[in-house]
């Protein structure tokens, strides 16, 4: 787990990126860490691309992150994931994507896809990317769809880059998440975090 975290979560208006921020800022604090976030609203009522600043680290002074500093970017819209973390993420970022397009914010093409996505984060010279499916975690889990952004949460979860204990993820989960869906969203939260753990695990002996 690291103490140092420099996270963007990027995606459309409407996709509940504001809960992930609440909870993971909520839980890090809990552990003791000094966390700083901002959120970036879209142009457009639930129609365009938002996305939210996480900071923690005893030097962290500013709520936005400046150009090359993301170390961990989360895109629950890879199209908007990639349009706006470019920008931000440096060279050693994490890359989470989830394989859902929308685009709706930014571009709208039918033709692009998930690979072309990933393909252009590794001409950037971003080799560290994983692509959750997280519609697929959604069905496994059966929970709606709505919870798809529990998915990526425990994504991110699983990449130990956040200095948070699950316990107190699970318990900011239980304080912000809405009336009626904690189970389901705890349910889809470990469902992300197993399929990232099992995905990484997989990587590692292909690479033995």
């Amino acid at each position: 787990m690291a103490n140092d975290l420099n996270m963007m979560i990027v995606g459309e208006a409407g996709q509940g990126i504001v809960l992930i921020t609440r909870i993971l800022a909520s839980a890090i604090m809990a552990d003791g860490f000094r966390v700083l976030t901002t959120d970036v609203p879209a142009s457009t009522h639930r129609t365009g691309v938002t996305y939210s600043h996480i900071r923690s680290g005893a030097k962290v002074d500013s709520l936005r992150i400046e150009e090359g500093e993301v170390n961990l970017l989360l895109a629950l819209d890879p199209i908007d994931g990639l349009m706006i973390g470019l920008e931000y993420i440096a060279e050693d970022c994490r890359v989470i994507l989830s394989n859902q397009v929308l685009g709706k914010g930014l571009i709208s093409l039918k033709d692009v896809s998930i690979d072309r996505i990933v393909q252009s984060f590794q001409r950037a010279g971003i080799q560290d990317i994983s692509v959750i499916d997280s519609g697929l975690i959604v069905k496994e889990e059966k929970v709606p769809s709505v919870c798809n952004n529990m998915v990526m949460l425990g994504a991110a979860l699983g990449t130990g880059l956040i200095p948070a204990k699950m316990e107190s993820i699970e318990q900011a989960l239980r304080e912000f998440s809405p009336p009626g869906l904690l189970k389901e969203n705890l349910k889809a939260m470990k469902g992300g975090f197993h399929f990232f753990k099992q995905a990484e695990s997989a990587r590692v002996k292909e690479r033995i």
